[in-house]
């Protein structure tokens, strides 16, 4: 089986209609087989979370924020996320390490999720941050055609 870590600003991108991103998020979303396993990290959540609750926020919309989070945890059961945050104390030197390898290109979280990645032997990667693409053991998906060469 192939497995597909999704970024949070996919995951932003699908949930918001104005978000820039979200034609190729959903054409990314809608091109991925079935048989391919779609892996979620809390902290991609909690990065999804608190972006949204921003934007509502600058929208004066903040009113629709309970909403949000009511379709969010009906789409994303707590059980079926990846939960990263245990992992930290045992990769927090290995992530500052990668943070600096890389000059800080990364955030801790990206070098989290690039880290959890790498040990579990997964390669690909739903995100539109072409930081991802100076890790060689990382292959980014970012478009329908990325999808058809790699997800199929």
């Amino acid at each position: 089986m192939t497995h597909v870590l999704i970024d949070s600003n996919v995951l932003v991108a699908l949930l918001d209609r104005r978000d820039v991103w979200h034609p190729s998020a959903t054409e990314l979303e809608r091109s991925i087989s079935e048989k391919t396993i779609r892996v979620i990290p809390d902290i991609v959540v909690i990065e999804t979370v608190s972006v949204i609750g921003r934007r509502l926020q600058e929208r004066k919309r903040s009113d629709l924020f309970a909403e949000f989070v009511a379709s969010l945890r009906s789409i994303l059961l707590s059980s079926k996320l990846i939960w990263l945050t245990p992992l930290v104390p045992s990769y927090y030197d290995n992530i500052l390490d990668l943070m600096v390898q890389q000059s800080g290109a990364l955030s801790f979280n990206d070098c989290l999720i690039a880290l959890y990645l790498q040990t579990r032997r997964y390669r690909y990667l739903l995100s539109f941050d072409a930081d991802f693409d100076r890790l060689p053991f990382i292959t980014r998906v970012s478009s329908r055609q990325d999808v058809a060469k790699y997800l199929q």
